[in-house]
């Protein structure tokens, strides 16, 4: 739409000029007039054929929910999403902001909590950087067609806590989830692509289960879309 109109802008200005300038003065302005607005159409087709696209992927399944071990090899219970890049070109300093949190209230429910400062979620492959040790990724490049994972969280040896895998940890704000239903807002930027948003719901009971598949019961993640979200809030009177 806002190609055809630049392009019949263009010609409106090509058949002034071809009128107030029969001795062919009008074609000049209107090649000089193409010339000015080349560079924004360029942009406009890249931004609207060539563009990044991003999506949130989730299942309560390998790989996203996984038993694995610590570095001192103890089990604890991993939970990660993944973003995905259906675009044509590459996804830039991609980064994923733990947005908005509700924690459990006295009787399980969700309940926002309005002081909560957005904070970085971590990337779920650190790179070793030499004399310094492991090192959390807070920004990611995606190519075209390829998914990277992204920690929510994850549950240690006989713990009741849900830790959110945020970067940097405040003393300020919880950073972990106690037993009972909470909530998420996790939003993805990147200097190139359109930002999105997913919220999660993580029912947690707060037992510990050696077996992956009894954990799931135990725990469960879901991800829901913002318009289903506002259509329960609205069920419940605008209360969440």
């Amino acid at each position: 739409m806002v190609l055809k109109i630049l392009m019949l802008i263009l010609l409106i200005v090509g058949v002034i000029g071809l009128i107030t300038n029969p001795r062919n003065e009008g074609g000049s302005i209107f090649v000089g007039a193409i010339a000015l607005s080349a560079p924004y159409i360029a942009a406009w087709i890249t931004k609207q054929y060539f563009a990044p696209k991003l999506d949130i992927e989730y299942k309560h399944e390998r790989p996203y929910f996984r038993l694995t071990r610590d570095g001192k090899d103890r089990p604890l219970y991993y939970s990660s999403f993944c973003v995905k890049n259906e675009g044509r070109s590459q996804a830039k300093s991609c980064e994923a902001v733990l947005e908005e949190l509700w924690l459990p209230n006295a009787r399980g429910k969700p309940k926002k909590d309005e002081n909560f400062l957005p904070v970085n979620l971590t990337w779920a492959m650190p790179y070793q950087r030499p004399g310094v040790g492991t090192v959390k990724l807070i920004f990611e490049n995606i190519n075209q067609k390829r998914k990277k994972y992204c920690n929510i969280g994850h549950i240690p040896l006989k713990d009741n806590k849900f830790f959110l895998d945020i970067y940097p940890k405040l003393k300020a704000q919880q950073s972990c989830i106690l037993p009972g239903t909470a909530k998420i807002k996790i939003g993805i930027y990147a200097d190139n692509a359109t930002k999105i948003h997913r919220y999660f719901i993580i029912k947690w009971s707060g037992n510990w289960k050696d077996d992956e598949k009894d954990m799931q019961d135990e725990i469960n993640i879901s991800v829901q879309r913002e318009e289903r979200l506002n259509k329960e809030v609205k069920k419940n009177g605008g209360h969440s």
